[in-house]
């Protein structure tokens, strides 16, 4: 039982890198400002950008990472952490 839920957790971890692989570097960095617990506004000043682009693009990176909510996406930002650019 425990090596079956530590398999499906490593399933679980591949299959969020092989989606972070996919993103463009802006989505890279939109996901390492997740992992740093930024909403869509202070994420718009660090990337220079009106809010509404910044909730844009946290918008695309949920729908690529096939995350269903944000705090979804944070947990795949934080699996994906050592691979994500630091902020500004």
């Amino acid at each position: 039982m425990v090596h079956a839920q530590r398999d499906d957790l490593i399933d679980i971890h591949s299959e969020v890198r092989k989606r972070f692989a996919r993103l463009n570097g802006r989505e890279r960095k939109v996901m390492g400002l997740v992992a740093d617990g930024l909403s869509s506004e202070p994420m718009s000043e660090l990337l220079n950008v009106q809010p509404r682009t910044a909730q844009s693009y946290l918008n695309q990176v949920k729908y690529k990472m096939g995350a269903d909510s944000i705090v979804s996406l944070y947990v795949m930002a934080r699996i994906c952490r050592t691979e994500l650019p630091h902020a500004a």
